[in-house]
């Protein structure tokens, strides 16, 4: 991560693990349940136990604290992320996203509703600053397991890396933000029926032999 793009103020990142911890999660909450324009940072402070001053001492500004938050979550991501086998091929690294995207939306549910805010018209300005980063770590993963695929026979020699990943993550983050979203699991349901959100294997299953017919030769 590019520190200079959060302007993370030093002195959070030397005080305690455990306030950190307290910082990170109060922000979370209150981000998620508010969004970035009601969320409050006095709010936050109270419920990470320290005073606004120290808040203050830590991040310049809200913008700032919430820039902080995307680059935890992100780190966390990105963990996530770095245990994808990729020497399978793309076929299967695109069902173990899928899995890992259930059990991280499902588990982390708050983080997922902060991504989905900062999507939106109303955040474009902080969303410039995140895409970046938020987005990187996918796109060359993606373009690295499809160039070594279409190299070795293992996908379509015509295949286009750059539209196929474009195509892949846009799957993943679908499939993500059903679990995160009251407004993706309405939608969800509308195409595959009243089936329980959390008995995913078999559209797991479908979505992956989806992308099989469609990459291998």
């Amino acid at each position: 991560m590019d520190s200079s793009k959060n302007k993370t103020a030093s002195p959070f990142k030397s005080t305690t693990a455990d306030r950190r911890r307290r910082v990170f999660e109060a922000a979370i909450n209150e981000f998620a349940a508010k969004g970035f324009n009601a969320a409050n940072i006095n709010t936050i402070a109270k419920s990470a136990g320290i005073s606004i001053g120290s808040m203050y001492s830590y991040f310049e500004s809200k913008e700032d604290l919430f820039l902080a938050v995307m680059d935890h979550c992100l780190e966390m991501m990105y963990k996530l992320l770095s245990g994808v086998d990729t020497t399978k091929g793309v076929v299967n690294a695109f069902e173990e996203m899928l899995r890992l995207a259930r059990e991280s939306a499902i588990e982390n549910p708050q983080m997922h509703q902060i991504y989905l805010d900062c999507s939106s018209q109303s955040l474009r300005n902080l969303s410039e600053r995140i895409s970046d980063n938020a987005e990187a770590v996918t796109v060359r993963l993606y373009r690295e397991i499809l160039s070594y695929d279409k190299a070795i026979g293992r996908v379509r020699k015509d295949l286009d890396v750059n539209a196929t990943a474009f195509m892949l993550d846009n799957l993943v983050m679908m499939y993500q933000f059903s679990f995160a979203s009251g407004y993706y699991a309405e939608r969800k349901k509308l195409f595959i029926g009243s089936r329980e959100l959390g008995d995913s294997d078999e559209l797991i299953e479908s979505m992956t032999d989806f992308v099989r017919r469609a990459v291998e030769p």
